[in-house]
């Protein structure tokens, strides 16, 4: 959302001044973590990335065929 928004909808909204070489850095940490799961990852932006997580479940026994499942380890 545009700060000009946010500041309506919120008039006591503060800004903090961004610090993009820790951003980055945490970014690039966070990737190498989502690229076990999909080394084909698709990343799009510093904070957005898409996957497919089809092979990881069938290889790790997640995949059912009334969906995906989900189990604690």
């Amino acid at each position: 959302m545009p700060g000009f928004i946010g500041r309506r909808l919120c008039p006591h909204l503060v800004f903090i001044k961004p610090n993009y070489p820790k951003y980055r850095e945490v970014s690039e940490r966070f990737k190498a973590v989502l690229r076990k799961y999909d080394n084909r990852m698709e990343s799009c932006g510093l904070d957005e990335a898409n996957l497919d997580l089809t092979e990881y479940l069938i290889e790790n026994q997640l995949d059912h065929p009334l969906g995906r499942i989900f189990t604690a380890t």
